[in-house]
């Protein structure tokens, strides 16, 4: 019987759910809550409350939902079955319609037409605690085993069908028939004649409740199972796609085993510890991949590794080969930019984050590399007086990190090998160097513009002032600062859209003050000019001549001589 094996528990429940479920009522605390949940579902009030809800919800689809709940009458043994013992429970509820006849009298045929309504809720299946017996008077025997299984059927008629079949044996055999008849057509089951069990037993199992639904709003009732076809294609989707990315990564997650050992992703970080007597000589350290780091961090991650043990790392002067025994397995090869000293390098294995941490020692260079790498440091005569071991430590703000993620990064790190002789007052390569704004004043004569430059210890040599075109100068020079300091400076003077004469820039250099005298094309007063060096220009405003005369009139008694009109700004 098809019907009967489609109720069983394994088409309800998976095999992972019964075991889970088998597993869980071992304990004692579920099984207190499971009986509490079930002595709260069987309760009259709360049974009423989800009759209630569901009819509400039904009526809002265009259904009438009508719960029917049988009243036991008599039991029925049917025989010659497959799957086992199966019986049929004649029951009556006052929700079915009643029984009906029409006459007929054709002249051939005198008699009644009987109709019986009925309701055939779905099969189940039931454990017998005891044996059931069959209504055959001293020879009657049992149709079942006890704890074996029974598929049982309702067949619920109107309790007048039943008293009509209690008061006539005729009424009785249609009656069963019609039961038969419609198990037959609906369940598949072989229309055998059953039997009657004894009148003790007039129900088998548990009468359980059904529920009979007629659409009364057609239009409401096809726009909700319209509504329900789409969620369920979307449902089919989208389990589909949930398979293919299940299958997809089985897939991945076997070719990789195939494949072999993964490469960890990993990171390498270069480790220096700095002082601030590094940075006391130059006013711009040349922090390039000229310093050699002190250590190397090596960070591995090992998604999948929980203990230390599993990682096997073996460090070589110039490499670094790891593996672990895990799932997944990892291997990595990775070269060292540096060579480190194996004997002083420490491995830490963070389990909460499954990272890997390797800190390896680089080895000094000799002296040779070490004067080629500091050839901008400063000269052993540069009046600056240190202890070669006093360093701070460098374990917090003070360590210079670099990271690298891969191998071709971790190799840029390799020390020049070009050496240059080290003078601290070589010039510096325009390109590189940085160029300062210095101090000026601006005076103004009819015939010219001076710039005065303050620099200090300026270097004569160095001082250059050139016309740069119709409308601009500039001057260029270099300082030794503090701790024999090369500094460079430069401004550039912008007059547009006034001219300055060819060949009219001119400098004089005295006790380090740098004097810049700019010839006018055209003899007069200049408004304003543009002072700075590249983008970085400041105007400066320049006061006319009339107006120097009259502050120079003023101040005669505050000032010694006065030999022309000029303007003067400070900045």
């Amino acid at each position: 019987m098809a019907s009967e094996a489609t109720y069983s528990c394994a088409d309800v429940f998976s095999q992972e759910d019964l075991s889970l479920l088998a597993k869980s009522l071992k304990d004692e605390k579920f099984r207190a809550l499971f009986s509490e949940y079930a002595k709260e579902v069987c309760e009259p009030e709360n049974q009423k409350q989800f009759e209630r809800e569901l009819k509400q919800l039904e009526k809002e689809r265009g259904v009438e939902a009508v719960f029917v709940h049988p009243s036991p009458g008599f039991a029925l043994a049917v025989g010659g079955q497959k799957s086992g013992p199966v019986f049929v429970n004649i029951c009556s509820s006052d929700v079915v319609q009643k029984p009906s006849f029409t006459r007929v009298d054709d002249g051939v045929n005198k008699g009644e037409n009987w109709s019986w309504p009925h309701a055939l809720p779905k099969p189940r299946r039931e454990l017998l605690s005891k044996k059931v017996r069959l209504l055959r008077g001293d020879d009657s025997k049992a149709v079942n085993d006890v704890g074996r299984q029974a598929v049982v059927h309702d067949v619920v008629f109107h309790p007048d069908a039943l008293q009509l079949a209690s008061g006539s044996h005729l009424m009785k055999h249609t009656l069963i028939q019609t039961a038969m008849d419609s198990l037959c057509k609906n369940f598949q089951i072989k229309a055998e004649q059953p039997e009657e069990i004894e009148t003790s037993v007039k129900y088998i199992g548990k009468p359980m409740q059904s529920v009979i639904k007629r659409v009364v709003d057609k239009k409401l009732f096809e726009a909700s199972e319209q509504m329900s076809f789409h969620q369920d294609e979307r449902t089919k989707v989208l389990e589909n796609e949930i398979k293919n990315i299940n299958e997809e990564s089985t897939n991945s997650v076997m070719k990789e085993e195939v494949a072999g050992p993964l490469k960890p992703q990993y990171k390498v970080k270069h480790v220096s510890k700095m002082d601030l007597q590094d940075f006391s000589v130059q006013l711009i350290p040349q922090c390039g991949p000229a310093w050699r780091p002190h250590t190397l961090e090596v960070e591995v991650e090992l998604p999948g590794v929980t203990r230390a043990s599993q990682v096997d790392a073996n460090v070589w002067p110039q490499s670094i080969v790891l593996s672990t025994d895990s799932t997944p397995q990892y291997k990595l090869e990775l070269p060292l930019p540096y060579p480190v000293d194996e004997d002083l390098s420490a491995a830490k294995f963070d389990v909460s984050t499954q990272k890997l941490t390797l800190t390896l020692s680089v080895i000094p260079a000799n002296k040779k590399n070490q004067g080629t790498v500091h050839d901008h440091s400063p000269s052993s005569d540069s009046g600056i007086e240190c202890e070669p071991d006093y360093r701070t430590n460098s374990d917090g703000d003070n360590s210079s990190e670099v990271s690298l993620s891969s191998q071709e990064e971790s190799l840029k790190g390799i020390d020049a090998t070009e050496e240059e002789e080290d003078n601290v007052f070589e010039p510096t390569p325009s390109k590189s160097r940085v160029t300062l704004i210095p101090s000026y004043t601006v005076k103004q004569t009819k015939e010219s513009l001076c710039v005065v430059l303050n620099c200090g210890n300026v270097l004569p040599s160095s001082v250059v002032a050139k016309l740069v075109d119709d409308h601009s100068a500039r001057v260029e020079l270099s300082s030794i600062g503090g701790g024999h300091t090369m500094l460079h400076y430069g401004l550039t003077v912008v007059c547009s859209p006034l001219q300055i004469a060819k060949s009219g820039v001119t400098s004089k250099v005295q006790d380090s003050i740098v004097e810049v005298t700019i010839k006018k094309a055209v003899s007069g007063q200049w408004e304003t000019c543009q002072i700075g060096d590249g983008d970085r220009l400041t105007t400066v405003v320049l006061t006319s001549s009339s107006a120097l005369d009259t502050e120079a009139k003023s101040s005669k008694k505050s000032m010694k001589s006065s030999k022309e009109p000029k303007c003067e700004v400070q900045v």
